[in-house]
């Protein structure tokens, strides 16, 4: 008996860019028969970052990466001590890890629904949408309507300032506020 081989139905779908995420990001994914069986993210778009921190005391990373993204700032501070761990070959003892790993956990259960309803959800009840056909969906299954979306936002409030915030505008080189970076020999502010 020979095995014949049915063709399968496939869908390729490519959204470029995927908003409302920190930057610009591509998903490719493949569906057949109803199953992902190839799924791709790419994040072509250059942030410049790194270029921040090059030349810079190590540490400064601390400072810099937790405030590269509004949602999810403990993340990237953890990566900074991982990377600053690796680099130094840290020993990092068993509970410092457990205490880094659970506040992880707190940043993910918080940073979920902060990106929900802060970033996602607006667009889902946003009135300017009401004539998709998913809108009355979208309303029926969340429950939401753009009141209670700013009202989720409005209890995460504004975060305090700290010594590394604006006294004016950061948006030029001009009227940014200077940050001073380590200290000691080549040490500089920036």
């Amino acid at each position: 008996m020979t095995a014949v081989e049915t063709p399968r139905e496939a869908v390729d779908l490519f959204v470029s860019p995927l908003g409302r995420v920190e930057g610009d990001l591509d998903v490719r994914v493949t569906i057949e028969d109803g199953v992902v069986t190839s799924a791709w993210t790419e994040a072509a778009m250059f942030r410049g970052f790194e270029m921040i921190l090059k030349g810079k005391d190590p540490q400064a990373g601390l400072v810099v990466t937790p405030r590269v993204c509004g949602i999810c700032g403990g993340s990237h501070l953890y990566k900074a001590c991982y990377a600053l761990d690796t680099a130094w070959s840290t020993h990092v003892p068993r509970n410092a890890t457990l205490i880094r790993n659970i506040a992880q956990a707190c940043e993910t259960l918080q940073s979920i629904p902060r990106y929900f309803y802060a970033l996602f959800a607006v667009d889902l009840v946003n009135k300017n949408y009401a004539g998709s056909a998913m809108y009355d969906e979208a309303v029926t299954h969340t429950g939401l309507n753009a009141n209670d979306v700013a009202a989720v936002v409005a209890l995460y409030g504004t975060r305090r300032a700290d010594a590394f915030d604006a006294k004016n505008s950061n948006e030029t080189l001009k009227t940014a506020t200077p940050v001073q970076v380590g200290s000691g020999p080549g040490s500089s502010t920036h």
